[in-house]
């Protein structure tokens, strides 16, 4: 990988150098260790050239407390590109404690951790050399936090300055892409991502500062979405002037191509709500069957230990089979008034965890049902509170078993 302190000036880019094999090569540490900086620094310059740093997907903040003198900060699974270029990836919901800021304000950010492992022994080991060395390095993560947001603005392009009457489309995407190269190349002094920030309120608590928004890398499929969202927007966005000086009546050949045009834009939207209504009707389904698997899981995980839990699991896995193969699992009306029955038996399936489940997994399960309960107060669509009940389920099969013997002591 690139070495950090060589990132922490301006930009550099220097030639890839990579093994060249050949028969009878003898190959060492060396060698190895050459070929996989060739491959992650080739990789990782591509990636902070052409994605930028940010947040892909998840790593949202959904819990932030104090206990005693530290912070325990709760971030969902997700995926980040650093500055550099190099993927930070959370596998599993994680809380973390880190030190409690002084001031007021505590802001958040995710880096990249490298984390030696598998310890080997080593042949030959003298004086000079430790007795073992870690066979494997895990790309891991450290969350970390800070007084002050981080500095910089976001990227603009001023279009004005490129665009005139003469203009051919070519030029005008030349100059704006090598003016915002030359003003917004990629540094990498600081190897974190942004991830939000949070005040301290009266009552000693933490609230989330609406305008410290993450930082997020900006992907073809967003922009995609924006650019179709724009030319199909009907409404003159940008108030430009749509009267012709001299207005003149459509010929019937402009007519007949508005006409198609209509047909055609009435067509796609047909079949887009035809798309959505399957990918709804596949996710209700998806999200039934394996929240009832999950609480199977559960259900057998507890039976032994504590018989009340693992019976409430069983009848909750029962009613979520049950309902995979009725009208709740193609019908979003019928899913919605299957949670709210559903709702009663989580909530029993809640309040036996109380010296049942480790206290951690089991404030993470009354979380997730507090966020189905308030979509079902809201009443939101069935997309949303498929969403919220699977997040029940997550959290559930995520319960671990607080043993008679392990309470007792």
């Amino acid at each position: 990988m690139l070495d950090d302190s060589e990132r922490s000036v301006a930009e550099q880019l220097r030639q890839f150098r990579k093994n060249r094999f050949f028969d009878g090569k003898l190959m060492t540490a060396r060698d190895m260790q050459t070929e996989q900086r060739y491959h992650a620094e080739r990789l990782e310059t591509l990636v902070r050239h052409l994605c930028g740093s940010g947040v892909l997907c998840g790593l949202e903040i959904t819990a932030v407390r104090t206990n005693e003198d530290h912070l325990e900060v709760t971030l969902d699974a997700g995926i980040a590109i650093d500055p550099m270029g190099r993927p930070i990836v959370v596998e599993t919901p994680t809380t973390k404690s880190i030190s409690e800021p002084e001031g007021q304000q505590c802001h958040l950010f995710v880096q990249l951790e490298e984390v030696e492992t598998d310890p080997v022994a080593v042949a030959d080991a003298d004086s000079r050399h430790p007795p073992a060395e870690a066979g494997r390095v895990v790309e891991s993560f450290e969350l970390t936090a800070r007084e002050s947001p981080p500095d910089g603005e976001f990227p603009s392009v001023d279009l004005s300055g490129y665009i005139d009457a003469e203009s051919v489309p070519d030029d005008v995407a030349d100059r704006i892409a090598a003016a915002f190269d030359q003003n917004h190349s990629p540094q990498a002094s600081d190897p974190a991502v942004y991830l939000g920030g949070f005040e301290r309120t009266a009552d000693r608590r933490w609230s989330q500062i609406d305008a410290a928004v993450p930082q997020y890398v900006y992907d073809n499929q967003l922009l995609y979405a924006v650019l179709i969202d724009h030319i199909t927007d009907t409404n003159n966005p940008h108030r430009t002037d749509t009267e012709p000086a001299n207005p003149t009546e459509p010929t019937p050949e402009e007519l007949d191509s508005i006409h198609e045009r209509v047909e055609y834009l009435h067509a796609e939207l047909s079949a887009l709500k035809a798309r959505q209504e399957t990918t709804t009707t596949h996710l209700l389904g998806k999200t039934l069957s394996s929240a009832g698997r999950l609480f199977g899981t559960v259900a057998d995980r507890f039976a032994e230990h504590h018989p009340t839990v693992g019976k409430l699991a069983r009848e909750i896995a029962s009613q979520l089979a049950a309902a995979s193969h009725s009208a709740a699992a193609d019908d979003p009306d019928q899913f919605c008034v299957l949670a709210r029955t559903l709702q009663s038996s989580l909530v029993a399936l809640g309040e036996h965890l109380e010296g049942t489940a480790h206290h951690g997994t089991a404030s993470r399960y009354l979380e997730a049902l507090e966020t189905l309960q308030s979509t079902l107060e809201a009443d939101e669509s069935a997309v949303e509170t498929a969403i919220a009940l699977d997040g029940v389920a997550e959290a559930a099969v995520g319960l671990e078993v607080a043993y008679p013997a392990a309470a007792e002591r």
